[in-house]
């Protein structure tokens, strides 16, 4: 099985840990097209991705939307947003804004749209980039999951939800439907 990081972490934790050692194999990475190419060469019987990544998937399968969500703004606390409960994308023009590779569905997304920000950075690491916003003027925009994780759990952030960028989906894909049954039910 393979999964991508921040969807293990952040939806799928008690399934993760509950299941770890039954697990012949557990790939978890932080760029989802490198575990669609595991599957595709045959070394992974499922992945749980960004339904985006769907169209470089080659040969036979099955899938399952597991989940959608909800995409948010991640700012220090000393960083003034447009609004503490929501704003929009448009909100955002001009700010600075820091996001992880191009490898990321987010940020291939968010390409087009650079030069309406002040600044338009990426970093590989997501704890580097927890602290650069939480320490600078810059922004991000991540999953929700993510997002009140690290509201709740560290401090000197602070969230907002995007009302009008679309919804990350969440979905498994597996060469055959006893597997992707067996593991969406455990999922759930």
């Amino acid at each position: 099985m393979g999964v991508f990081d921040n969807i293990a972490a952040y939806c799928y934790p008690h399934f993760f840990t509950k299941h770890f050692d039954e697990l012949r194999q557990l790939k978890v990475a932080n760029e989802g097209v490198k575990l669609v190419e595991l599957f595709n060469n045959g070394e992974l019987d499922l992945i749980i991705v960004n339904n985006s990544l769907e169209q470089q998937i080659r040969g036979e399968y099955v899938q399952q939307q597991l989940a959608t969500e909800k995409m948010m703004v991640l700012a220090g606390t000393s960083r003034h947003l447009p609004s503490q409960d929501s704003c929009t994308f448009h909100d955002l023009f001009g700010q600075k804004l820091v996001l992880a590779p191009e490898y990321c569905p987010v940020s291939r997304q968010l390409l087009k749209y650079r030069t309406r920000f002040a600044k338009f950075k990426m970093v590989d690491y997501t704890a580097t980039m927890v602290e650069i916003i939480r320490n600078s003027d810059f922004v991000t925009i991540l999953p929700a999951g993510m997002v009140h994780h690290l509201t709740t759990t560290s401090t000197g952030l602070v969230g907002t939800t995007l009302t009008d960028f679309p919804q990350r989906v969440i979905t498994a894909f597996a060469r055959e439907q006893s597997v992707l049954e067996k593991v969406s039910a455990a999922l759930v």
